[in-house]
């Protein structure tokens, strides 16, 4: 279940892809040297995620309860069109670090990451070596 770390202020909506780039921009670029590093960005990144989800699902959820309001359509259609194809080629940059991150065991207390602990990034790491 989705916990708020604060890395997103409380009542973040989403109304454009330069709502969230900042955030992208802060763990794309941020500097992993401890487990402790790597727990906090996979923490952000989920939080981050969750935000996203619910904007995304609500903007679903109102444009299909409320299909004459115009205002709904466009703001699903945006999401659709704009904001998610932004969101998933951050969120890979993001991944893909991580994954980079876990193959450099020395920040690891130990010399097998936790697979369920660490599984987003495990997975997307079996994923792209197949």
């Amino acid at each position: 279940m989705y916990q708020p770390s604060n890395f997103i202020s409380k009542g973040t909506k989403i109304n454009s892809w330069d709502d969230l780039k900042p955030h992208f921009d802060i763990l794309i670029n941020r500097e992993i040297s401890s487990q402790d590093d790597l727990e906090t960005l996979i923490t952000h990144y989920s939080e981050l995620i969750s935000v996203f989800a619910e904007d995304y699902a609500w903007s679903y959820i109102n444009m299909s309860c409320h299909t004459e309001n115009n205002d709904y359509v466009k703001k699903y259609e945006k999401f659709a069109s704009v904001i998610e194809p932004e969101f998933s080629k951050s969120a890979d940059a993001i991944l893909k670090n991580g994954t980079s991150i876990l193959n450099k065991k020395s920040i690891l207390s130990s010399s097998q990451p936790d697979a369920e602990k660490y599984n987003p990034f495990l997975s997307v790491n079996s994923f792209n070596s197949t």
